[in-house]
């Protein structure tokens, strides 16, 4: 069959059109694959395929605006193999515009695709190519080459419709990663304004001071500007409350289908991508701990937590605590000591005023820093003490402790001790221990430290003795 020169001027317009069609364009950047390092899970797929359909060379390559770049390439020499890019003409740009195979029995022997530079550069007399769809958009091509004509077969087709499969599911997997990293930049840079925030609240409130000693304000001016104050914290509030659902509606998603990927519902899961999903899965439940947390804090910051003070027993919340940390306290080849506190003749129990919720929460938060901090075949122990009317709630560790210089700031919000052995990732925000003593302290109760570089730390709840008043009324009566 011939093609008139109109024709041919038209089948390359087309081409060039969709080569530099911007979404799909956009769709390869985001792969993020461009210009990145050979790789053994892309190179075992052209490997194969060299070897199942007996062919010189195979590719997979990145069809970008101006240039091919092979993420792969089996056959080649030099400096082919080194550059890894062309420009100008390929039969790439033929394949991208299709849905099905491009299959070439002579290239000698079609107008269309006879004066394609390959043809003379690289000896290309036979080809095969499968489109590559990444997020709706043909990103590239599987493809195979032979220097002399060849009728390709109905089963080498399909095997080579199978491989530019598995190199499909590897370049999504990839794209999803790289969403669960631009999540992570977003929560980022809401942190940053968050403090940055938080610090200009704090500079409003010192100026408040200030003038009120210095210009007498009036009461009247005084309550305006408290208005204003808390008219910000509670945008503050709301802004955060966004945030949270706007980045984790993305989040679930990320983790769903990474869940389905896992299950299978793609196409086989390779080691290597049980290895991407579990990174996947680990970045998106860290990230809704931390927005979690930013919402708390910011929820105490603003006097929004309401508490259920009443008689709590003691020993059955260390015991519901202690069975939450336990798992991980083991996974970590750390030992766990829990000592109850010895309950008072003629009493059922020892019982602290608190909030039952909100006291587990801090002791789980304690344990676990103490389990983090703490490296294999070291000591993390959880006990109590009756003194008077308070009860005495210590969290102790044998980690590497906390610089002296340091322990008057690790209850402010988003202060970070980076403790060494610790990675980056495990350390959060900043905001475990500010919440901790925000809820304490809302418990009519306090949090201290002490700690000793090298041997550990030790940290000290203090609650009121629920049975306090009737353990005075008998040394009362006693005397």
């Amino acid at each position: 069959m011939s093609l008139e020169n109109n024709d041919l001027r038209a089948v390359g317009l087309l081409t060039a059109a969709v080569r530099t069609d911007p979404v799909r364009v956009a769709a390869v950047h985001a792969t993020g694959l461009l210009d990145s390092d050979i790789e053994e899970v892309f190179d075992r797929l052209t490997r194969l395929a060299v070897r199942i359909v007996r062919v010189p060379a195979a590719f997979i390559s990145l069809v970008d605006t101006d240039r091919d770049f092979y993420k792969s390439a089996c056959g080649f020499g030099e400096p082919f193999a080194s550059v890894r890019e062309l420009t100008g003409p390929t039969f790439c740009h033929y394949t991208v515009q299709r849905t099905d195979p491009l299959v070439i029995p002579d290239t000698a022997a079609d107008p269309l695709y006879r004066d394609v530079p390959t043809v003379r550069t690289l000896g290309v007399a036979a080809y095969v190519g499968v489109p590559i769809v990444v997020g709706g958009q043909t990103v590239g091509a599987f493809c195979t080459i032979d220097t002399h004509p060849r009728a390709w077969t109905q089963d080498e087709v399909e095997v080579l419709v199978e491989l530019a499969a598995s190199a499909q599911r590897e370049m999504e997997l990839r794209g999803h990663v790289n969403v669960a990293n631009n999540a992570a930049a977003v929560l980022q840079r809401a942190l940053t304004k968050l403090a940055e925030s938080n610090d200009q609240l704090q500079q409003q409130a010192i100026e408040l001071e200030l003038q009120a000693e210095e210009l007498h304000l009036t009461t009247a001016q005084l309550e305006e500007r408290t208005e204003a104050a808390e008219s910000a914290n509670n945008a503050k509030v709301a802004f955060l409350s966004m945030m949270s659902h706007e980045l984790r509606t993305p989040l679930n998603a990320i983790g769903g289908y990474a869940e389905l990927i896992e299950m299978g519902v793609r196409g086989p899961v390779t080691p290597e991508t049980k290895d991407y999903l579990a990174r996947i899965q680990r970045a998106s439940r860290h990230l809704q701990t931390l927005i979690g947390d930013i919402l708390e804090f910011t929820h105490l910051d603003a006097g929004h937590v309401r508490y259920d003070i009443g008689e709590v027993d003691l020993n059955a919340g260390l015991v519901e605590a202690a069975e939450l940390i336990a798992p991980q306290a083991a996974e970590r080849g750390i030992s766990f000591h829990v000592e109850h506190i010895p309950v008072a003749s003629g009493e059922a129990a020892c019982f602290v005023k608190a909030d039952a919720k909100k006291l587990r929460q801090v002791l789980v938060n304690l344990l676990t820093n103490a389990v983090k901090f703490t490296p294999p075949s070291g000591r993390v122990s959880l006990t109590a003490e009756l003194q008077g009317a308070t009860v005495l709630i210590r969290v102790s560790d044998s980690g590497r402790g906390i610089p002296a210089g340091e322990l008057a700031r690790i209850f402010e919000p988003f202060v970070q001790i980076n403790r060494e052995g610790t990675p980056s990732h495990a350390q959060g925000v900043g905001l475990g221990l500010a919440i901790s003593r925000q809820l304490t302290r809302g418990m009519l109760g306090d949090i201290a430290v002490t700690s000793e570089p090298d041997v550990g730390s030790t940290f000290t709840v203090t609650l009121p003795n629920a049975r306090a008043d009737k353990l005075a009324r008998a040394a009362t009566s006693a005397t």
